[in-house]
């Protein structure tokens, strides 16, 4: 079969080429259904830009010419006057309250919405991305990122749709205000607010790199964290606390000395747009004198003066939403990139669901091709495993055994040829669909931060207690259960912290039973256990696996030879054996019989390593030869 691979579109390479186009698709979908609160929040940026930039000064002007004229004719204000020039004045401020309160509870609700759609929008997609992309990250810097990318968003919010657009409607406002008074003037406002954003541009480009470096050091210290305090009975029994306490100190050392990179650069940025708000306060401070000096009027300087120290505000407010947006929009684009990943094992359009429900349950690998990286594994690898039949895969360690189990599962793609269960070739079937036909105990089973009865059904929404107990039974941990004070409610701790590596084991094959799936693979089952769990371990499998597909990968040759029908041998990406336990070891050179001897003492090994048999076809053993590379 042709190598599985999907073709990308035009769309997705440029959405490779171009970052920015991913920071754009993220905040666009979360804006979804939000038109009428955006509305709103504008609508009321809209009307406090002009109230402050028009209106507010306007009436201020109004009653400073109106007490200069009354005062200058020896006369004193009407209280009805006073109340007239006044109301204006309470009815704007009583209006910028309403309209903040407005303004704010609306945004409040947005981000609260968006925050919501975005968290749940990056969770799904990096949680759908296939294994290997989680094989060379970090958990925690990985749902760091997540988090600082709903962060910085909702930050950009804040600048692009709330305080961006009020600082522009009131320059509009504060434009025509000023233009009734001296146009002359409202030039040079607006020429000095230019160049002061200009500046706070230019410095924000400076200095993207090193926020960019924060940000990824921020991630990592945090996922280290996490690393350390989960792992925390290990730290303490191997006496690194002190090591550990170091290595935190100097990656917050790192941290820091990248923050004091950032202030040097910013510094002379920062100095140079102090000095010209200065200076620009001061041109207007003389502008509006000599203003009000030609025309005799301190209205129009009140005028001039609301407004300029308005305008330098409005400059200054622009420069740190720019700052703050670039920041943002750096530290955005540079998390997505790293998160918005494409899938490497891809689902194809119109996948149909795996079903072996009512067929057998063989699985076939036909000419298998796939590599680790650069590191090849798997080298035309043909093998069948009937429906009903315990394999065991045997291989030295890197063979690919595990690579194997996780071919089945899905977990990765053949780089060519294919697999199929029942006939069904697994890379046009759903992913989400093998679990339920497939069992999988891995080498080191994950328990969940919850009750053993949510361990147990886990993956089987369906699952009823019954269910559960049921599955506990079948597994031999339903009387550990039963003695515990809160039975299936007890919580397992992090990372099962209170159950021995017996009983996480037959956790796990608690939770694949409870799917009844029709086919089971495991992982080294016994590894790290006693003799006598391993002999509990050794007695559920044999019970489960009536009826069941069963691949077992182990180390564990007595184990092999109790519970296998047959015994499959990996080397250098090929079948090199496969025949029964009894065969094999009648055979002193197969893998198997030498695996065997070394397991018991008994026999010494070339070289002094446990070495399987070399992958000659001269060595070949007569049955397989005969037979071909097909494993059969």
């Amino acid at each position: 079969m042709a190598e599985n691979t999907v073709e990308k579109t035009d769309k997705e390479k440029a959405a490779n080429l171009l970052p920015g186009s991913k920071v754009y698709e993220f905040w666009k979908r979360a804006t979804k259904g939000q038109g009428w609160r955006i509305g709103s929040i504008l609508g009321c940026g809209a009307a406090l830009g002009a109230i402050g930039g028009f209106f507010l000064p306007k009436a201020l002007q109004n009653i400073v010419s109106t007490a200069q004229t009354t005062f200058s004719g020896g006369n004193i204000l009407e209280p009805a006057t006073v109340l007239a020039l006044a109301a204006p004045v309470v009815g704007f401020y009583v209006a910028e309250t309403l309209l903040y309160s407005l303004k704010d509870s609306s945004k409040q609700v947005m981000d609260a919405d968006m925050k919501k759609e975005r968290h749940d929008s990056l969770f799904k997609h990096t949680t759908s991305l296939d294994h290997s992309y989680f094989e060379t990250r970090q958990s925690g810097a990985i749902y760091g990122k997540i988090g600082q990318s709903v962060g910085g968003a909702a930050a950009i919010d804040g600048m692009a749709i709330g305080r961006i657009p009020q600082l522009a409607f009131y320059s509009a406002s504060a434009a025509v205000a000023v233009a009734t008074v001296s146009w002359p003037l409202f030039l040079t406002i607006a020429a000095s607010s230019a160049a002061l954003g200009g500046v706070g541009f230019y410095s924000n480009m400076v200095t993207s790199k090193n926020r960019n470096l924060m940000n990824d050091q921020r991630a990592n210290i945090s996922a280290n964290g996490v690393d350390v305090l989960t792992n925390i009975q290990t730290v303490r029994s191997s006496g690194q606390i002190d090591n550990e306490q170091k290595r935190m100190s100097d990656m917050s050392e790192q941290y820091r000395q990248q923050s004091y990179t950032l202030v040097k650069k910013n510094l002379p940025f920062h100095v140079t747009q102090m000095i010209s708000w200065d200076v620009m306060g001061g041109v207007i401070a003389v502008a509006g004198l000599y203003i009000a000096n030609q025309s005799q009027d301190l209205g129009q300087y009140t005028l001039v003066g609301m407004v300029g120290h308005g305008m330098a505000n409005v400059a200054r407010g622009l420069m740190d939403c720019t700052k703050d947006i670039h920041k943002n929009h750096s530290e955005l684009r540079h998390n997505l990139t790293e998160l918005l990943q494409e899938q490497t094992v891809p689902e194809l359009e119109g996948s149909e669901r795996l079903n072996v429900s009512e067929r057998n349950g063989t699985i076939e690998f036909h000419g298998v091709c796939f590599k680790h990286g650069q590191t090849k594994v798997f080298d035309n690898l043909n093998l069948t495993i009937d429906s009903g039949e315990k394999v065991a895969v045997i291989g030295s360690s890197g063979a690919g055994k595990s690579t194997l189990a996780n071919l089945i599962m899905r977990t990765y793609d053949p780089e060519y040829g294919y697999i199929t269960i029942d006939g069904q070739n697994l890379s046009e079937v759903r992913k989400d669909s093998i679990p339920a036909a497939v069992g999988f105990m891995p080498q080191k089973p994950d328990v969940f931060t919850r009750t053993i009865g949510e361990n147990i059904a886990y993956g089987c929404d369906d699952a009823t207690p019954g269910d559960i107990e049921a599955a506990a039974r079948k597994a031999q941990i339903h009387g550990y259960i039963k003695g515990l004070e809160k039975g299936y409610d007890t919580l397992v701790g992090e990372k099962g912290v209170n159950l021995s590596g017996g009983q996480m084991q037959r956790l796990a094959i608690a939770r694949a039973l409870c799917r009844d799936p029709k086919i089971l693979v495991f992982d080294e089952p016994t590894s790290a256990l006693d003799k006598s769990t391993e002999q509990e371990i050794l007695g559920a499998i044999e019970r489960l696996s009536k009826d069941r597909t069963v691949v077992i990968i182990s180390h564990n040759m007595a184990m092999v030879e109790k519970v296998a029908d047959r015994v499959v041998g990996i080397e250098n990406g090929r079948v090199v054996e496969s025949d029964t336990p009894a065969n094999l070891l009648a055979d002193p050179k197969s893998m198997f019989s030498r695996f065997m001897a070394a397991e018991r003492g008994a026999q010494a090994v070339d070289n002094g390593v446990f070495n399987p048999l070399p992958a000659n076809s001269n060595n070949m053993p007569a049955r397989l030869a005969k037979a071909g590379n097909d494993g059969k």
